[in-house]
């Protein structure tokens, strides 16, 4: 028996879903026996997308006041 899959994904998201639908799909097709457990790395995966979100969030924050406390001016946040 010969099987092709093909996951395609057109989107942003903080996890990569083609992915772990491609691995889920090949796991099922070759009846792998301790399969990943896709809604813990779900999880996980949006937790550090979130976490890095908010660093981002406040490395911007930081820059800004570092440049407004050069120039002298204020930044409305």
């Amino acid at each position: 028996m010969e099987t092709v899959i093909i996951v395609l994904q057109n989107s942003l998201s903080p996890i990569d879903a083609a992915d772990f639908v491609c691995q889920l799909l090949v796991e099922t097709v070759c009846n792998v026996t301790e399969p990943n457990d896709y809604r813990k790395l779900g999880q996980e995966f949006v937790q550090k997308a979130l976490n890095h979100s908010k660093q981002v969030k406040e490395d911007i924050r930081c820059e800004a006041k570092t440049r407004d406390e050069v120039k002298g001016t204020q930044t409305l946040h």
